[in-house]
């Protein structure tokens, strides 16, 4: 039994060095191995050096050899005869007349072309001029904001524009001229009409203009005008302010506009209906 142990003990030595000595023998194979790599790749890196080596030796062989071959077509073109050089001419002249022709027909098709715009251009400042003078035409049919009042129809024309305005804007935003008496929410046709009563009873008569703002957001159609003549709704008797006040306008008889000056002159039978 002890025989047997020490053999086996001996075993484990001898295993144990076997052991030992391969994994010397691999880690210097790894060694090696990694050594041999090192080599390879300073050895693949030598070789693309020397294949640029090549590639540049052979870019300037070349050059050099285009160099060589354009310095013997060079001396060659020089050393051509008369007749050559005569034939060159000829064929330069005859190329130069193709040219000459071809730039001729491009002339005419670029003349052709132009009279062509030419006529577009007439035929739009024709247009142009036309629809000049229909906007001209336009403008001047618009009555002009002068607020010179002289006639019954001027009266009717600046009702029709506080009638416009009615129509098609919402009270949303107040409406306020200078005679602080109208706005678009207490501003009804009634106090148009009679209005344009009393306006005709003072006939001619200047109206002061004032700038408006109307909101945007609440028309569909463009507004004519940007100012609109004042009122003369503070000018009233205190027995036609009481009246005017009565149809549902928010005003204040005590309020004179010191610019506004309204001709004394007889009463109409519409403008006395107030009395």
């Amino acid at each position: 039994m002890l025989a047997l142990t020490s053999r086996t003990a001996s075993l484990k030595a001898q295993l144990h060095t076997r052991i030992q000595h391969a994994t010397s023998r691999n880690e210097a194979a790894a060694h090696a191995i990694a050594a041999m790599q090192i080599e390879l790749k300073m050895k693949a890196m030598r070789i693309k050096h020397a294949e640029r080596q090549v590639a540049k030796m052979h870019a300037v062989h070349t050059l050099q050899m285009k160099r060589l071959i354009k310095k013997d077509l060079v001396h060659l073109t020089r050393t051509d005869s008369i007749r050559s050089k005569l034939d060159a001419s000829q064929s330069i002249v005859n190329k130069l007349q193709a040219e000459n022709d071809a730039l001729d027909e491009k002339i005419s098709l670029v003349d052709d072309a132009i009279g062509a715009l030419l006529k577009q251009y007439e035929a739009a400042i024709e247009s142009h001029a036309t629809s000049v003078q229909r906007l001209f035409d336009e403008q001047l049919s618009m009555r002009k904001v002068d607020f010179e009042v002289e006639t019954v129809e001027d009266v009717h024309a600046i009702m029709e524009d506080f009638q416009y305005i009615l129509s098609q804007h919402t009270p949303e935003r107040r409406f306020v001229l200078k005679s602080k008496h109208l706005t678009l929410s207490t501003l009804r046709p009634t106090h148009l009409t009679a209005m344009s009563e009393i306006l005709v009873a003072y006939l001619p008569i200047k109206l002061l203009p004032v700038s408006v703002t109307l909101h945007k957001r609440v028309y569909s159609k463009v507004v004519r005008r940007a100012t609109m003549p004042v009122l003369p709704v503070a000018a009233l008797t205190p027995l036609e302010q009481l009246e005017y006040d009565a149809l549902g306008a928010s005003s204040d008889s005590s309020y004179v506009d010191p610019n506004l000056h309204l001709p004394s002159c007889p009463r109409s039978p519409a403008a006395r209906r107030w009395d």
